[in-house]
């Protein structure tokens, strides 16, 4: 922040488990690859995988690690939180030929083709704006928000919808209502 600021500034991040932070330091600082099992919330599954770890970094609030996974064959970005267990292997990580994603813009950006749907977040749902990329619109003194939910893809919104049935009512797209 240099000299601008001048009051303290409090920077709160989600609780991570200590041994799962403490081995993903130990194999950045030695050159190790890891071994993870990741809840992937996109799919509501876990899956195991080998990555050879880049960098730690925290995006609204939560901490992340960028790393080439050996599964995807490709840089991904895997949530700390999400992350139920890490192992640090013998391996070596591998210079894999992947360039390092620019976040001096933000790790989320949100633009024209961004898919989206509209919803009415009755206040059962309303967790949804602290875990995934939100933009409130409007609050309701019923304690329902309407809010613009932004994902990968219309399916997995559609999932994620689905999951939160009762909660979330969809008004657009309208053809997402409907199912």
């Amino acid at each position: 922040m240099g000299d601008s600021v001048t009051a303290p500034v409090d920077i709160v991040l989600d609780t991570v488990d200590a041994d799962i932070h403490s081995a993903i330091v130990r194999a950045l600082a030695t050159g190790k690859r890891l071994e993870l099992s990741y809840a992937t919330a996109t799919r509501d599954e876990v899956s195991d995988r080998q990555v050879d770890p880049r960098r730690l970094f925290t995006e609204q609030g939560k901490l992340y690690l960028e790393a080439w996974c050996l599964k995807a064959e490709d840089l991904r970005f895997f949530r700390l939180d999400r992350i139920l267990t890490a192992e640090v292997t013998a391996i070596d990580v591998e210079d894999h030929d992947a360039t390092t994603r620019d976040l001096s813009d933000g790790f989320f950006t949100v633009g024209e083709q961004t898919p989206y749907v509209l919803v009415d977040l009755h206040p059962r749902a309303h967790w949804l704006t602290e875990y995934y990329q939100v933009d409130l619109l409007e609050q309701n003194d019923d304690g329902v928000w309407r809010a613009k939910i932004y994902g990968a893809d219309l399916d997995w919104l559609r999932r994620l919808v689905l999951r939160n049935a009762g909660s979330v009512t969809v008004i657009e797209p309208s053809q997402s209502a409907h199912r």
